[in-house]
């Protein structure tokens, strides 16, 4: 685990309520110290967020001693996982179909709602995990799209949550456990966000607005 979770935060196990025996819901805890932004939190799930998605089901615990920023992270979080529990497998199915059509110039076959479906669909799935997916897709030259086999059994029905925490204290050895991000000026994580996904776009929203005092 240490391996891709750099920042060595708390990661446990827990029964899920009305489980079944052996079930465990797997929760991941950011502490966010004080004096940092909230793009750092916003890289942290950028990072794990094809990993993430790939669980049946997971929490997020963010814990901060800085109040204002609880809300903000939880604009970020929802930005970037807001489709995770409702995908609709019929309207990817016909994406991925259609978005074939379209780059292999099948383009007499495409209905005036066929274009409108592929310019929606441009805008929802241009990001991970569904970019690779359906690269994979269209590389193996399928014609059926099987999703279950595309995103693992799990993707479809996956169940998340998020909590916020509020931290009594700024203690030291937060300011040590945080990896840097990505790109720490908002310049270059504007242009790193841009050339990302449209919920990564949506995240940088919530990073870039005024920061507050802690």
């Amino acid at each position: 685990m240490n391996r891709f979770f750099k920042e060595r935060f708390p990661v446990f196990v827990s029964a899920r309520n009305g489980s079944t025996p052996g079930s465990a819901l797997p929760t991941f805890v950011y502490c966010d110290p004080a004096h940092h932004g909230i793009s750092w939190f916003a890289s942290y799930l950028d990072r794990h967020q094809v990993f993430l998605r790939r669980l049946p089901f997971f929490n997020v615990i963010y814990a901060t001693p800085s109040r204002w920023k609880l809300d903000r992270a939880s604009q970020v979080f929802t930005a970037i996982f807001r489709n995770a529990n409702r995908l609709d497998p019929e309207n990817l199915t016909r994406y991925f179909q259609v978005r074939r059509l379209w780059e292999t110039r099948q383009h007499g076959s495409l209905t005036r709602a066929d274009r409108d479906h592929l310019r929606a669909g441009d805008k929802q799935y241009k990001s991970e995990p569904f970019e690779s997916a359906y690269q994979r897709w269209f590389a193996a030259g399928l014609r059926e799209v099987d999703l279950d086999a595309i995103f693992g059994p799990s993707f479809l029905r996956q169940k998340i949550g998020f909590e916020a925490q509020l931290l009594p204290d700024s203690h030291d050895f937060l300011s040590c456990q945080n990896a840097r991000p990505v790109r720490p000026s908002l310049q270059n994580a504007r242009s790193a966000f841009r050339s990302g996904s449209r919920s990564r776009a949506t995240a940088l929203q919530a990073v870039a607005a005024p920061e507050l005092p802690s």
